[in-house]
């Protein structure tokens, strides 16, 4: 029974320590089209601005940035603006998603999250 008792009491204690968390994610920095070929893994979680030209298949998008292009893999999941505006070729995004480098001959980053920069 002590011994339940203290168990008790140290998981209690355990329970009430303060949490000190910080931030371990990949940097949020931009990263250039350009930049991209040099990228030792593929996988890599990737940040992008810039702009889409133009609708290649149903989840494919070609992407610029001024310093080269790439295929955007954009779910449906992503489309869901909570501005309510749409985007066009003038719209400059910020992109963030993982750069799955060269597949089926080009190159493409899947994206996990977007948003309107102007």
């Amino acid at each position: 029974m002590k011994s339940l008792l203290a168990l008790c009491s140290l998981s209690a204690l355990l329970c009430a320590a303060p949490v000190t968390a910080q931030y371990v994610g990949p940097n949020s920095a931009a990263t250039h089209i350009n930049q991209l070929s040099g990228l030792s893994s593929h996988d890599q979680f990737v940040t992008l601005q810039g702009h889409i030209t133009r609708r290649a298949s149903k989840d494919l998008y070609a992407f610029t940035d001024g310093s080269g292009n790439i295929y955007l893999d954009i779910d449906d999941k992503h489309w869901a603006w909570p501005l309510g505006s749409p985007v066009d070729a003038k719209t400059r995004l910020e992109i963030q998603g993982k750069y799955i480098g060269k597949a089926f001959g080009f190159s493409k980053v899947k994206v996990i999250g977007m948003r309107v920069l102007n």
